[in-house]
């Protein structure tokens, strides 16, 4: 009698954890599915792009690309979908930031946009595994992703629109030539003009000299006349 006690009390407490985890099953999959039913793609108007420059620049960055491809589909995306994908995101931005090689992608400011996208993702996975989570809580963190995102290929932009402006600052090599001749003759003018200046000094001084040798001829005549 003892042990069908205990056999019968075995019984229940295994059946009774069954049917918690059932039930907590049950929650998870009925929260999805609450947001399925009602669920409706969300149209998100597309934020920054790349700059035809930047596109060339980063064409073999394949983290980036990678993340790219998949983020885009959050444009226009249902929250059922947005969970579900939300954790190959995550992984995906997780590559990028460890995936720096390029020097001008250390840029500190560059890394900090990488690292708020990457939170904003990490946030959208963790609605995941919420029970009562809301369709509009959903709606507001994909708007905070994509704009993330957005402002990750601003200052990417940035970085390379900088890059452009001080290529085209370096001067062509013709135009070197031309400044460096043009140098070159106004410091024969200024060598020309300093000639002539001391030239036209020299020529002053002659007539003065002149003059005083003529005082001296006429008071050495004086002297003589006197002397008579």
């Amino acid at each position: 009698m003892k042990i069908s006690t205990s056999i019968l009390f075995v019984l229940f407490v295994f059946a009774y954890s069954c049917s918690e985890q059932s039930q907590t099953e049950g929650s998870n999959s009925n929260s999805l599915d609450s947001l399925i039913h009602i669920d409706k793609k969300n149209i998100t108007s597309i934020g920054v792009s790349l700059t035809p420059t930047t596109k060339k620049e980063i064409k073999n960055w394949k983290e980036y690309q990678l993340v790219d491809e998949v983020i885009t589909n959050f444009y226009a995306i249902s929250k059922a979908e947005a969970l579900n994908n939300s954790q190959e995101l995550s992984r995906l931005v997780t590559n990028l930031r460890d995936s720096i090689r390029n020097e001008k992608h250390k840029d500190p400011s560059l890394k900090a946009r990488i690292n708020i996208l990457q939170n904003e993702c990490l946030r959208l996975e963790d609605m995941s595994n919420i029970q009562a989570i809301t369709p509009e809580e959903v709606t507001a963190s994909v708007k905070r992703t994509l704009e993330a995102f957005s402002g990750l290929n601003a200052k990417l932009n940035s970085l390379y629109a900088v890059s452009d402006l001080e290529n085209e600052l370096i001067l062509d090599p013709d135009f070197l030539k031309i400044l460096n001749d043009s140098t070159n003759t106004e410091d024969l003018n200024f060598s020309v003009s300093k000639e002539n200046e001391t030239l036209n000094k020299s020529n002053l001084a002659k007539p003065k000299q002149g003059l005083q040798e003529k005082k001296h001829l006429q008071k050495a005549n004086k002297t003589l006349g006197q002397k008579k």
